[in-house]
């Protein structure tokens, strides 16, 4: 009976510490991770417990190699050639839009292109404006010049502005200056910058740069806003421009670039007056049949209207109401013939600040 009970304890015993064994080696296979490999002599003094640790430390291992070599691939992902970096493709496709815009504006001369991107008081664009393969960096903001700085204004920031394109600048003034850059070839061969501005109180001015040699030249401007302007394929700009010969009136004038490249006039005799507006004679008028003539001829008081005047100004063409035609000469606005100012001859005439 002894007998039985000791080896029914023996078995017990086995069985207890088959079981503990079993339960050690489970839970070493179920977290190796979180092991700090403390290898005691303990562990090491059980076969099983040592084959869980070497299986752990050849997995860590394994795992260890396959992020260094991981890490190595995304190094060489970084050190790609150039042509595969995203950045620089994305460079090379703005530069390549920016030459395709100065192509596009060459291709079509007498086309007003707008060419910035604007922020508060500042206008930015890239444009190869010299025909060297390289966009410039355009830059318009208030003036950098300390001794403009006393008269910059919260509300005209731009009056005194600083142009800058590539490394040149430019020091200007106007009076309302739009935030913005515009483009224009008039040749089809050279790219103008174009800045407008709105004048003191709505007296449109345009400004026309060229960029050549590392320099800013303005080549021309005109008293009329450039995008109300009627611009030809051959590169004439026409537009109004305002005369105060008798009232206050417009004249369709014509610029076109010269063979140096600067903006002039196309000259013209005469000019034609755009109002059409009918003022009141107020006494007998002596009219010129022909300039300088001395064949006069009178009309009565009765309503009349300007049509024309001479590049110099001192003389108009007028029509009246009754239907005759004749020129009067007109010095400081005075009026030759009666030796009076215009403002004692005629009534309702036009005349703005």
């Amino acid at each position: 009976m002894k007998i039985w009970k000791k080896i029914s304890m023996q078995c017990i015993c086995l069985a207890i510490a088959l079981l503990l064994g079993g339960c050690h080696k489970q839970n070493t296979k179920e977290e190796p991770l979180t092991v700090d490999f403390p290898y005691s002599s303990e562990m090491q003094s059980e076969s099983i417990v040592g084959e869980s640790v070497e299986t752990t430390v050849e997995s860590i291992s394994e795992q260890d190699s396959t992020t260094a070599q991981s890490s190595t691939t995304l190094i060489a992902d970084t050190n790609t050639p150039k042509d595969n970096n995203p950045d620089t493709n994305t460079s090379k496709d703005n530069n390549q839009s920016e030459l395709d815009m100065a192509q596009s504006i060459l291709q079509s001369p007498g086309t007003l292109v707008h060419i910035s991107n604007s922020t508060q008081n500042q206008s930015t664009a890239y444009v190869d404006l010299d025909g060297d393969k390289t966009p410039e960096k355009i830059l318009l903001e208030p003036s950098k010049d300390p001794e403009n700085a006393q008269y910059l204004q919260e509300d005209d920031p731009l009056a005194y502005y600083h142009l800058q394109i590539g490394n040149a600048d430019f020091e200007g003034f106007g009076n309302n200056i739009e935030n913005s850059l515009w483009g224009i070839s008039l040749d089809g061969k050279n790219i103008l910058l174009v800045l407008y501005e709105d004048g003191p109180s709505a007296d449109p001015y345009t400004h026309l740069f060229q960029y050549q040699n590392n320099t800013i030249l303005e080549v021309g401007n005109f008293a009329d806003d450039i995008r109300a302007c009627k611009i030809s394929s051959d590169g004439i700009i026409t537009g109004k421009m305002r005369k105060d010969v008798v009232q206050t009136d417009y004249v369709i004038m014509c610029w076109k670039l010269n063979q140096s490249g600067i903006l002039e006039e196309i000259p013209q005799d005469t000019y034609n007056f755009q109002n059409g507006n009918w003022v009141d004679l107020k006494e007998n008028l002596p009219l010129h049949a022909v300039i300088e003539s001395t064949d006069t001829f009178t009309i009565p008081p009765q309503k009349v209207k300007f049509l024309q005047t001479t590049a110099n100004e001192n003389w108009v063409l007028l029509e009246a109401e009754d239907g005759q035609q004749g020129w009067m000469q007109i010095e400081n606005s005075n009026v030759s013939a009666l030796q009076k100012f215009v403002m004692d001859v005629f009534d309702n005439l036009n005349m703005t600040d």
